[in-house]
């Protein structure tokens, strides 16, 4: 009686977990549209500085996993080499955004920023420095992956070729990771980077944070290579400060005291600001001697302290007083600033407020439920991409007024081919025809691939329980001008008869527009209808070339 009332609820669970999640798909038709901020000049519509942030999954009080956004990481240096400084920020997509600044003050003007056209790890984290020792000013890179990269200056503040490299995902031309001892370093996870001569010996050495849980610290590195050159090993490795428990450290290094040593402010996961001071202790074991002292939470104005969850914090003189001001990255990807009405040797910061800029470029109106991505889950590094999507209007052929989505890349910047992705999923029958219908324009686009897929579950050799996402691909090809293009498609089982899975599949719709940088694909309407006709992909023979007798042939035999 037990083992019936048991097969009962799994074949009920089985009928529930089949049942169609939406009746269609979502807002093909573009009925439905929402603003969104156009960030692609680093300012959002409320004339803030905010770049993009990412969510990603990360373990927390040592055993649940849960989503949390990464945002803002902001330095400040001169990184074009026309002796005024700029702010750097890198982002949770893996970004890395330069904003030109005016002259030091309370109003400092910040102009919209350009990003760099590369992919640096999801989480991105940056330094400043000059690694090479070709007076230039290079960015240090930290990312999730826990490596630690550079991307070199090859002059002006350009840091990449014209073909968008280096690039994390590379396979050739990769960004450069340092070494320690014969290895790629790695200290684990959410790796949060600084380049500085921190002993004073003439040669830079390698500040980190890191994000692993519980067990984490920062770190100094002592180089011993010689100018421009790494050569960094785990006997030379010193702890800065002990994370006790702390997670996602990301330090902003200065001098709080106005005694020429350097102190330290953290940023972590929680969103607490340590302070952590230098304090000539010869009685401390080697590994330690370089160990800063804890001060507690960054002292404010108002005596109330500041939380930002996974902040990340930056040292500069940003009114250009003579001490040190705050700069603080947040996880929604906004830079806050705290000016520091204490002192140089006595620091007192007010509550953060948000930096702030001109908006140049205006929301962007988008269809609800659309978005652009390389992969619609997270399975590791997730590459960025310059591709966006615009609701907009125009008039077509024959003076009507169409309505359409267009999807082009900022700054032709391609990145990693992405998906359109579009909410919701329809319950198609197997082995029956349907009919994708797309009235769409294009310019520099090879092709649209319209994939449908599902998931499924079925019974392998052995009658072992297999699950698969079988796919089907539908290839359209766009004109110059309007047109509505038509094709058939089926979906078929992978298991067939060995399937577990009961009722009809929900089959999710995606897009991928393949063509140069410079495409632009423009829909104004799609369609999945049943019936019609499955018609091949492969294009029709060409007419045979005629010649000048074969013309001639032609004509006597008319005559």
């Amino acid at each position: 009686m037990g083992m019936m009332k048991t097969k009962r609820l799994l074949t009920a669970l089985a009928v529930l977990l089949t049942l169609p999640l939406a009746a269609e798909y979502e807002n093909i038709n573009l009925a439905r549209t929402t603003v969104a901020d156009n960030l692609w000049d680093g300012i959002n519509r409320n004339n803030e500085v905010q770049v993009n942030n990412d969510s990603i999954r990360i373990l927390v009080e040592g055993f649940e996993m849960r989503g949390h956004n990464f945002g803002a990481c902001p330095r400040v240096g001169d990184v074009d080499g026309d002796g005024k400084v700029e702010l750097v920020v890198s982002d949770g997509k893996g970004f890395v955004w330069i904003y030109p600044l005016g002259p030091p003050g309370k109003q400092r003007v910040i102009k919209p920023a350009r990003f760099v056209r590369t992919y640096v790890g999801d989480a991105a984290t940056i330094g400043l420095a000059d690694l090479n020792a070709d007076n230039q000013t290079d960015i240090v890179l930290g990312n999730i992956l826990g490596v630690v990269g550079y991307l070199r200056n090859r002059g002006k503040g350009e840091f990449t070729e014209s073909d968008c490299r280096p690039s994390l995902y590379a396979i050739t031309n990769p960004i450069p990771l340092l070494q320690l001892d014969r290895s790629t370093l790695d200290i684990g996870s959410f790796s949060a980077p600084l380049v500085l001569d921190w002993d004073r010996d003439g040669r830079l050495d390698l500040i980190t944070g890191e994000g692993s849980y519980s067990a984490n610290a920062v770190y100094l590195y002592r180089n011993r290579g010689g100018s421009g050159t790494f050569q960094l090993s785990k006997d030379e490795r010193y702890w800065l400060i002990y994370g006790e428990g702390k997670e996602q450290l990301v330090p902003a290094v200065g001098d709080l005291t106005g005694d020429g040593q350097r102190d330290m402010i953290v940023g972590d996961r929680l969103g607490n600001l340590s302070l952590y001071l230098y304090e000539d202790r010869p009685e401390r074991a080697p590994r330690e001697k370089y160990l800063l002292s804890n001060k507690g939470l960054v002292p404010f104005a108002d005596g109330v302290p500041f939380t930002s969850p996974l902040c990340r914090p930056e040292l500069t003189d940003w009114d250009g007083d003579g001490d040190l001001d705050l700069l603080i990255g947040t996880q929604d990807g906004k830079v806050l600033l705290a000016l520091n009405t204490g002192s140089a040797k006595e620091p007192l910061f007010a509550q953060p407020a948000a930096l702030k800029a001109l908006d140049v470029l205006k929301p962007l109106t988008v269809p609800a439920g659309w978005r652009v991505a390389f992969s619609w889950f997270r399975h590791g590094l997730m590459p960025n991409n310059g591709g966006y999507l615009q609701i907009t209007n125009d008039v077509d052929e024959a003076g009507q007024n169409v309505r359409f989505v267009r999807y082009a890349y900022m700054n032709e910047y391609l990145g990693m081919q992405p998906y359109v992705l579009i909410g919701g999923n329809m319950a198609l029958q197997f082995e029956k025809t349907y009919t994708l219908e797309m009235k769409a324009r294009a310019t520099a686009v090879t092709e649209i691939e319209v994939m449908f897929e599902f998931e499924e579950r079925g019974r392998g050799k052995g009658d072992t329980l297999q699950q698969d996402w079988p796919k089907t691909y539908v290839r359209l090809k766009p004109a110059a001008g309007w047109q509505t293009i038509r094709k058939g498609f089926k979906i078929t089982s992978r298991y067939g008869n060995d399937r577990v899975d009961v009722g009809n599949p929900n089959v999710v719709m995606r897009l991928r527009i393949y063509g140069r940088p410079n495409l632009t694909c423009d829909i104004a309407s799609i369609s999945v209808t049943a019936g019609g006709t499955i018609t091949s992909d492969e294009p029709a023979p060409a007419a045979p070339k005629t010649t000048p007798a074969d013309t001639k042939d032609t004509k006597d035999k008319k005559n």
